[in-house]
């Protein structure tokens, strides 16, 4: 046998969004008499209330005074419930809080935090060395490669100085580059460097 279903919840179920582009349905004739006669109605019902005796005013006061007396003692009794709620809240904070700092986990949390403060800390020292040293030694490198090109640039000049002097002192010798190759030949030995030379003396003839 299939459960129950409350219809008022199938209804809400199969209830759909409504389009704000659609067409409203039609009123009901009862609903154009009500907006209709209402405005007659509340006239109506002002002008009575002006004929209404003080006797019955005070009857009606009287209805009032007492739905008045039952709304603020409800009130008077959530407002209660709420203060008591809070007291128990704040007694159960307070308690919790000094169990906490007489077990002695408060001071190990706060040594906790203290020690990952200076972990950070060191950790931030380390890196901060580290990168200097990092800068230190991309400078040696650098500083090491400047003087090794300089080096080799006096080796250079110093080679082709003594070549030309060499050649220059040569009185049989010959201008050509041809000539001069092969007196560079027979004084450098080094076959990078020789080459670098010859190419500067044919470039400077």
């Amino acid at each position: 046998m299939a459960p129950k279903v409350d219809k008022k919840e199938k209804k809400i179920k199969k209830k759909k969004k409504k389009d704000p582009d659609a067409p409203k349905r039609n009123l009901s004739t009862f609903l154009i008499y009500s907006i209709e006669i209402r405005e007659k109605i509340t006239k109506h019902i002002g002008e009575l209330w002006k004929q209404v005796s003080a006797e019955e005013k005070l009857r009606l006061q009287g209805i009032v005074d007492v739905d008045k007396k039952r709304y603020e003692k409800e009130l008077k009794a959530l407002q209660l419930q709420i203060y008591k709620l809070i007291e128990l809240i704040i007694t159960v904070i307070i308690t919790i809080k000094k169990e906490y700092e007489e077990s002695g986990k408060k001071k190990l949390w706060e040594d906790k935090i203290k020690e990952e403060n200076e972990k950070e800390e060191e950790s931030s020292d380390d890196d901060k060395k580290s990168s200097q040293e990092d800068d230190k030694k991309v400078k040696k490198e650098k500083d090491k490669k400047t003087n090794q090109k300089e080096q080799k640039q006096k080796r250079a000049k110093k080679e082709i100085k003594k070549s030309e002097e060499k050649i220059n002192s040569d009185s049989d010798s010959d201008s050509s580059s041809s000539s001069n190759e092969k007196k560079i030949n027979m004084i450098i030995t080094d076959d990078h460097l020789r080459e670098k030379i010859i190419e500067y003396i044919e470039n400077s003839v």
